[in-house]
C-alpha cells in the first residue's frame, strides 16, 4: 500500500520526529535498518508541503552522522535542495535556511563528491530544459542557464563562508568551479561571462572588481560569479589577483601556485 505525503505525516510524523532526535543524540540507541527507514522517509518529506520539507531537512542536518550511511544519491538530494535556496516567495524563508543548512552540512562531510557535482551541474546547465525536452525556446534556455548557475554559484560560497576552514583543501576545486564558464572549450559560454571576472585589484587585496559591459548584457549569474572571485580573494590569502597581467593565483596545500589567465580567449 502506498500512502500519500499527508498520511506519512499524520501517521508517522511524531514518530519520525522522536527517532530521529534519539538517533542523533544517541546514536547507539537505533538500529542501522531503522536509521535507513527513518532516512528514507525524511528525503520523501523534502518533496511534500513547505512545513513538513524544512521539518526533514532540519532534522537530516541534525543527524546526518547518523544518516548518512543511508543516503543513496548525495548527488541528487544537493540538486534537488540547491532550487530551495533562492525561492523568492517571503513566506519561505524558513525552508530556504533549513535547506542550506542540510546543504552546507552534507557539503562539508561529502566536499570532494559535491564540488564534482557542483561543477557537472554548471557544465550541464548548458543544456536547457528546452534542449533536454526536445523544444526550442530561447528565454527557457537563458533563464535555465542563468538561474542554474546562479543557485550553484550562491550554495558555494555560503558553504565556503560557513566552513572556510574546511575549505582552505579543496580551494584549487572551488575556484575551478567559479570558472567553469569561462572553459575555452565552450566559447559561446566564455564569451558572455569573460567580463564578469576581468577585474582590477588594489595592493591590499581589499577592492576587487570587474570591468563589465553594459549592464543590459550582465546576468545575475556573471554578477554572482564576480561576487564569488572577490569573496575568494578577501577570505584566503593564499589566493590573490594580479591587476596588471589579469591573472588570478591559488596556492595549494602542496605547496603548488596555480595560475588562472582571466584574460585568455579562445
Amino acid at each position: 500500500m502506498t500512502l500519500s505525503m499527508g498520511d506519512v505525516v499524520t501517521r508517522l510524523g511524531s514518530y519520525l520526529v522522536v527517532l530521529s532526535i534519539l538517533g542523533t543524540c544517541f546514536p547507539g540507541e537505533i538500529s542501522p535498518s531503522c536509521a535507513r527507514q527513518v532516512c528514507d522517509v525524511l528525503v520523501a518529506c523534502l518533496h511534500g508541503p513547505s512545513h513538513v520539507a524544512i521539518v526533514a531537512a532540519e532534522l537530516l542536518a541534525k543527524g546526518l552522522l547518523l544518516f548518512r550511511p543511508h543516503l543513496t544519491d548525495v548527488g541528487q538530494l544537493v540538486l534537488q535542495l540547491i532550487p530551495l535556496t533562492l525561492d523568492d516567495d517571503v513566506a519561505k524563508s524558513r525552508l530556504k535556511q533549513a535547506s542550506m543548512r542540510l546543504l552546507v552540512e552534507v557539503g562539508t562531510c561529502e566536499a570532494s563528491f559535491v564540488l564534482t557535482v557542483l561543477q557537472q551541474e554548471m557544465n550541464v546547465s548548458d543544456r536547457s530544459i528546452a534542449y533536454r525536452e526536445g523544444r526550442t525556446d530561447g528565454r527557457d534556455q537563458i533563464t535555465f542557464v542563468i538561474t542554474s548557475r546562479l543557485r550553484v554559484l550562491v550554495y558555494l560560497m555560503t558553504w565556503v563562508n560557513l566552513q572556510f576552514r574546511h575549505m582552505v583543501r579543496h580551494l584549487p576545486a572551488v575556484v575551478d568551479t567559479v570558472l567553469t564558464c569561462l572553459d575555452p572549450t565552450k566559447p559561446d559560454r566564455r564569451k558572455k561571462c569573460l567580463a564578469m571576472v576581468r577585474a582590477s585589484a588594489s595592493d591590499t587585496k581589499t577592492d576587487m572588481y570587474l570591468i563589465l559591459p553594459p549592464r543590459h548584457t550582465v546576468s545575475d549569474s556573471s554578477r554572482q560569479s564576480t561576487k564569488c572571485l572577490h569573496d575568494l580573494v578577501k577570505r584566503f590569502p593564499m589566493v590573490d589577483f594580479h591587476k596588471a597581467t589579469q591573472r588570478l593565483a591559488v596556492g595549494t596545500m602542496d605547496g603548488v601556485i596555480l595560475l588562472y589567465d582571466l584574460r585568455m580567449v579562445q
